[in-house]
This record gives structure tokens, C-alpha cells and sequence, in this order.
């Protein structure tokens, strides 16, 4: 039987704006979406940032997904808005780098920190990701198997991001054009 994954990144609002101060009203609608899922019965996985894992209205959505085990809770890092805080660029909320744009070992702490922000926050094992703005490389995929991730959606098939930038003078997002799938 054919199967369909269901995925939904639940992050602040209007990243696209490049605001400096991230709200989390669209958390308030997702009842509305989960409801839809369930009417087909599709347990989607919701792959959370970080200001929408300390949000007390994601986290109450969340904690009534995991009860009654009508979806996962994944993780999605967007690493200009999940602590620890440092500096890849003079406007990280602008700019908006990618992941793999910082040093491992931030990266590393970025994905230690949002994991288990999450897995406080819903007393499950976190074991899904998808990264930031489609980036990732070889280096953020072992952070992810060191940390016990065993799914990683983050690939999109024949689709280059270089032309995206990140912080400035840096070589733009990953490219997916001749991956092997």
C-alpha cells in the first residue's frame, strides 16, 4: 500500500519578513490543522523551532498530540532564533544563516539545546528533524546521529539553494540537483 508522509514545520511568524522580534500567533491555528489530519487520518510529524517549543500555546497543541498519539513531534532548527546565541554574521535575524554556516561545536550545542527543549517540554523522545532553510551537510548530519536522530527530511530532490545566500560572502545552501536518492 502507498504511504504519504505528512510533514509541518511549525516556526515563528513570518520568517520571510526577517523580523527582529519573532511572534508565535500561528500557533494559535494549528488545532484547526491537526483537526483536518485527523478527519483523513494522517498523524503528521510537526518539526519545531525553538521560539515555537518555549511557546505555551505550541506546547499545550504539542502535549495533546503526543497524549493521544495523533502525530510526532519533530525538530526544526533554525539556528538565529535557538540559544545558544553567537554570531555568524552582524545580523543573524537577516541574514538568517544556515546551519551549517556556524562552527560544529555551535552547531552542535544549537542541536543539543533545541532537543531538549523539546523533549522537556513533551516527555517524548525527539528523533526527526529538518533543517533550517533546506541547509545541511555531512558535518550536521553526524551531530543529528550523534544525538540519536534517526529521520532527517531536510534533502529537497533536484532542488539547488546556492543562490540563496546566508551570511554574506558565504557559498548559499545546499544544492540537491545530482544527490543519489
Amino acid at each position: 500500500m502507498p504511504s504519504l508522509l505528512v510533514t509541518v514545520c511549525v516556526e515563528g511568524d513570518n520568517l520571510q519578513t526577517r523580523p527582529a522580534i519573532i511572534t508565535t500567533r500561528n500557533g494559535e491555528m494549528l488545532d484547526r490543522v491537526q483537526g483536518l489530519f485527523q478527519q483523513y487520518r494522517i498523524r503528521p510529524t510537526w518539526l519545531t523551532s525553538y521560539e515555537m517549543a518555549v511557546c505555551p500555546c505550541f506546547q499545550e497543541f504539542g502535549e495533546s498530540v503526543v497524549q493521544r498519539q495523533s502525530g510526532e513531534i519533530g525538530a526544526h532548527l533554525h539556528g538565529w532564533t535557538c540559544p545558544p546565541h553567537y554570531m555568524v554574521s552582524e545580523d543573524d535575524c537577516f541574514y538568517q544563516p544556515y546551519g551549517f554556516e556556524w562552527p560544529q561545536n555551535v552547531l552542535r550545542d544549537k542541536i543539543n539545546y533545541l532537543t531538549d527543549a523539546l523533549e522537556d517540554a513533551f516527555q517524548t523522545p525527539i528523533t526527526t528533524h529538518r533543517a533550517g532553510r533546506w541547509g545541511i551537510d555531512s558535518h550536521y548530519i553526524k551531530c543529528l546521529h550523534d544525538r540519536g536522530y534517526r529521520v532527517d527530511c531536510s534533502v529537497t530532490p533536484f532542488v539547488s539553494w546556492r543562490k540563496v545566500p546566508g551570511v554574506p560572502g558565504g557559498r548559499g545552501g545546499s544544492d540537491y540537483l545530482n544527490a543519489p536518492y
